[in-house]
């Protein structure tokens, strides 16, 4: 419902016309003009923006309509009663831009002064009108862009990865069926991470995922970085019609984080998380390279997972007829460097003088690579193995016969006082046996 004619003041234009050759009639035009504000829509930077949607309300609430930004950014001329407040709201933003965060309130008083409120004063730039013209002012409304990048990094060091290739797909409606289109958005497939991790498109090779419309897409991991596993399952997120990002699900390690930039345009970044794992079987052995069970063994700080409290692990053969001593198995090791200490040697075997440090990281070809040293000295090759097949690398930890001394002041000082006190008696009693055998 418009506002009633009667609450503006109309100025008259008259425009006279021309007569026609071979006519006698001249037609004037007269026109009641009244005054308005032109709503323009820009950038930051004075660009006009295109396809920025807003609706106007007056002030008992009752929506006045609907309007689109044109090429020119032109959203439209209100005309506006003096005295009343009237409500802007910005419905949807153009592409790679954010609505404005709250209403705007306009209002003219009697004298032709607008003032504005409810927003910013970064967000909107109001001139006066020119002289002249019969508009009571000019009001440019600004959008701020967003910024959208995604990167890939390892999901235990967090350095970035490169090398791992993405498609997007979009998410849409035929009918009552909503899916997600079985073709990459054109421009939106085969991208790659750089050396800084981050996706780049094909066109102008940008980090930046600016221009995709409204709308919620599906980020498919193609190909992991060399050496990584694939993501189990597709990342998805939305972009809103006002330019707000949200993600609405992914597998584990995938996070989107919003900061502020200098210009204070928001900045969304989507962190992908790929892991590295080896496979690793830990075996106890004597010095003839048979299974040797009973050795118990804990981490020094952190295990395979990142925890630091964990149990003694003993060495122990799975079934009676196996033929190795498993310390401890594990198909998903992080890269990283280990510490095992030994705690208990089997009985009649010496225990490791010193730790067993084990240091998974990746070699030239992109592969985990297994390395240990026992004591500071590394184990060859005969100990450290990879099975090419399953790509499971077994280290062998021998352990040889052999008792440790008792320590000085221990239960071994005890044991020896007892044992020599036993003999001093022993001695005693065969002395008096003698001497009694004389005396008979």
């Amino acid at each position: 419902e418009n506002e009633p004619f009667s609450n503006f003041t109309y100025t008259v234009r008259n425009e006279q016309g021309v007569i026609s050759s071979g006519s006698n009639v001249r037609v004037d035009t007269i026109t009641n003009d009244r005054p308005g504000i032109i709503l323009k829509k820009q950038g930051q930077n004075g660009e006009d923006l295109k396809g920025a949607v807003f609706t106007l309300e007056n002030q008992a609430g009752t929506k006045l309509g609907t309007y689109t930004s044109d090429e020119d950014g032109l959203i439209t001329t209100a005309y506006l009663s003096e005295g009343k407040v009237y409500t802007l709201t910005e419905t949807k933003s153009p592409k790679g831009y954010q609505a404005l965060p709250t209403s705007m309130s306009i209002s003219i008083d009697q004298n032709g002064t607008v003032t504005v409120g409810g927003v910013s004063e970064a967000d909107y730039q109001l001139n006066s009108a020119i002289p002249g013209d019969f508009h009571i002012a000019t009001l440019i409304i600004k959008n701020k862009p967003y910024h959208f990048r995604a990167v890939k990094i390892d999901g235990d060091t967090e350095a970035p990865l490169a090398g791992a290739t993405f498609d997007i797909h979009c998410q849409k409606t035929v009918g009552d069926v909503t899916t997600f289109d079985l073709d990459p958005m054109p421009g939106y497939d085969s991208l790659i991470t750089d050396a800084a991790g981050l996706i780049t498109k094909r066109e102008g090779g940008t980090h930046e995922i600016n221009d995709l419309p409204a709308g919620t897409y599906q980020l498919r991991e193609i190909t992991p970085p060399s050496g990584y596993e694939k993501l189990p399952s597709y990342v998805v997120f939305e972009i809103s019609n006002t330019g707000v990002i949200s993600l609405k699900s992914g597998p584990e390690g995938v996070s989107l984080e919003s900061t502020t930039g200098a210009n204070g345009e928001t900045v969304y970044t989507l962190k992908i998380e790929n892991h590295c794992y080896s496979k690793l079987k830990v075996l106890k052995i004597d010095q003839n390279g048979d299974a040797l069970e009973g050795a118990e063994f804990e981490f020094v700080g952190k295990d395979f997972h990142g925890s630091e409290n964990h149990d003694s692990m003993r060495s122990a053969k799975e079934t009676p007829e196996s033929t190795e001593a498993v310390i401890i198995q594990d198909n998903k090791v992080p890269l990283g460097t280990y510490t095992l200490c030994e705690t208990s040697a089997p009985a009649n075997y010496s225990a490791l003088a010193g730790n067993v440090v084990i240091q998974v990281s990746l070699g030239q070809s992109g592969e985990p690579v297994v390395s240990v040293t026992v004591n500071d000295t590394p184990l060859d090759g005969a100990y450290v193995t990879k099975d090419t097949a399953t790509g499971v690398w077994t280290i062998k930890i021998m352990n040889t016969q052999g008792y440790e001394l008792p320590s000085t002041g221990g239960p071994g000082e005890e044991g020896l006082m007892l044992v020599g006190g036993l003999m001093v008696m022993g001695a005693a009693v065969l002395l008096i046996r003698r001497i009694t055998a004389r005396i008979r």
